[in-house]
């Protein structure tokens, strides 16, 4: 009980820190805790219907929802975190957005934990498959490098190795979890860019959405004619 209390606590501070930035800066938002609302069963969203009307009546109104993680009732746990990646996985699949938006402390997906590893390289693109797994295609040295629903990257000889870690803080999964739930988003038919937070690259990534990581002057225009640097997730073969 302890745990739930401090960690609700923490994360309602935070996004009313949130919350707070954007009134001050003209935007209407209003925060939106799902405890309460959103429930879950092991682990998985159960009853989020509620939830998801309440985000589609602010939008109505003309008003910006913003969610977090959160503490939740779950039925088969009692009490669990539900992350903020998931709670937009199941908002992409109702509301259907031209793209979405995965704000981090780097650059984008890298084959190994930048912040450890020198020789980490980022990953410009990922193409996901209809059964959930991913694919970088035609990797910087390439190679490809492949990973399961699970997260968790695979290599062989031919293969560009993908190393994922997590923060012992971390119970939702890390980076690991990101992408499998970015995954997830792109199977519902929405394009994910995963871009550092307070960068001319998150903007780009909010303002533009994927195409402002590619190759054209439109890509360009944020950082005198050098690309965005990003990671975009899309459904393979589009």
């Amino acid at each position: 009980v302890e745990g739930f209390v401090q960690t609700r606590r923490s994360v309602t501070q935070l996004n009313h820190q949130v919350v707070s930035a954007l009134v001050d800066a003209g935007v209407p938002a209003v925060g939106l805790s799902p405890c309460g609302v959103w429930t879950t069963s092991n682990r998985q969203p159960d009853q989020t219907a509620a939830g998801i009307a309440a985000v589609q009546a602010l939008l109505q109104q003309g008003m910006m929802p913003v969610l977090h993680g959160d503490c939740v009732l779950d039925s088969q746990l009692g009490v669990t975190i539900l992350s903020g990646d998931t709670i937009i996985r199941v908002l992409a699949e109702v509301l259907k957005p031209q793209y979405c938006v995965f704000l981090t402390d780097v650059a984008g997906l890298y084959t190994a934990p930048p912040d450890v590893d020198p020789q980490a390289q980022l990953i410009p693109a990922v193409e996901v498959h209809a059964d959930g797994s991913w694919q970088v295609p035609a990797a910087m040295d390439g190679s490809s490098a492949a990973g399961s629903n699970s997260g968790a990257g695979s290599s062989s000889s031919r293969q560009l190795s993908v190393q994922f870690a997590a923060a012992d803080h971390d119970t939702t999964g890390g980076i690991a979890a990101k992408v499998q739930e970015a995954a997830g988003v792109v199977l519902t038919g929405c394009p994910v860019i995963i871009a550092q937070a307070g960068t001319e690259a998150g903007v780009a990534a909010v303002l533009q959405g994927p195409c402002a990581f590619e190759d054209s002057p439109a890509a360009n225009r944020h950082q005198n004619s050098q690309q965005i640097m990003g990671t975009v997730l899309r459904f393979a073969g589009t």
